[in-house]
């Protein structure tokens, strides 16, 4: 299984993400969701993540 991490700052988007799919029956366990960049990037230190979905605006420069 891949890993996953979904990162969003709406709360609402991560949650319709996470409860819509059937992540198992695609190959994909869902191991995080983060509310920003800084979250994902904390997480990733500590974690083995295969895919991330986030949307364009959560990185910053």
């Amino acid at each position: 299984m891949y890993k996953v991490i979904l990162v969003d700052d709406e709360i609402l988007v991560r949650d319709a993400i996470r409860n819509r799919m059937d992540w198992n029956s695609l190959g994909f366990e869902l191991a995080a969701d983060c509310q920003n960049g800084k979250e994902a990037i904390d997480y990733i230190k500590e974690h083995r993540v295969d895919v991330l979905e986030f949307p364009q605006n959560v990185i910053k420069k």
